[in-house]
């Protein structure tokens, strides 16, 4: 090999070299951030923090590496580069694995059970780590869990299940709380439905003849067939 060839594997093994720092870099960041935006719900600013740490560590950590194998450390090189590789996939298990939980948690994936028992128990630990408002509302969210728990499990059928779950989520007094059925999730089933706000009868879904009909989400019923609503 001529000394030409020799300068071009040089650099070949040299940028290399930097593209799997500067790979190692990117996965650091993104582990950092990820670390900050779900296991520690952090803002911003702590994403940001932990994405640059995480990144500068990364990356370091595996120049440091390379510069052993460069300087002929090959041993050494070898066992940094197994003990990273170890490392970094402990913090991907336990940052996936953790996220996952949380996730669950607020009812990001579907139910392993389709139960009652389980679906309420998702909403409750839903409304329980995402609801701000409880204090506000002067609402015992653990106290509806124990309240409604034993009335959940003795519903007879989906309509009473239904009905329960409605009337604890009725207690946070909050117009965009409630439970929705799979009928009014439909547009072409039933004319329309309405709910209550300020006394008056307000359209949430217009099926497909309201529609036809002139009538819109957010219109206010005053009369049906020529009565009028008090």
């Amino acid at each position: 090999m001529n000394n030409t060839d020799r300068t071009k594997s040089s650099i070949s093994a040299t940028g290399l070299r930097v593209i799997w720092v500067l790979i190692n870099f990117i996965l650091g960041a993104v582990g950092g951030g990820m670390l900050a935006w779900g296991p520690l719900n952090g803002d911003l600013a702590l994403i940001l923090l932990l994405g640059g740490l995480g990144g500068v560590l990364g990356g370091g950590l595996w120049a440091w590496q390379q510069i052993l194998g460069k300087w002929g450390n090959l041993s050494a090189a070898r066992h940094w580069s197994l003990s990273l590789i170890l490392i970094q996939s402990g913090l991907v298990l336990v940052v996936a694995t953790t996220a996952a939980w949380q996730l669950n948690r607020v009812g990001f994936f579907p139910p392993i059970g389709q139960d009652r028992r389980t679906n309420f128990e998702r909403l409750w630990y839903a409304m329980n780590d995402n609801y701000p408002y409880f204090e506000l509302k002067g609402v015992d969210w653990e106290d509806a869990y124990s309240r409604y728990l034993p009335q959940v499990e003795a519903a007879r059928d989906d309509g009473e299940y239904h009905r329960v779950v409605e009337h604890m989520l009725a207690e946070l007094n909050d117009a965009h709380t409630r439970l929705v059925s799979s009928l009014e999730l439909e547009p072409s089933c039933g004319f329309a439905f309405t709910r209550e706000f300020e006394g008056q009868a307000v359209v949430t879904v217009a099926g497909q003849t309201a529609q036809a009909a002139g009538l819109g989400v957010g219109a206010i019923v005053t009369q049906v067939d020529g009565m009028t609503l008090r």
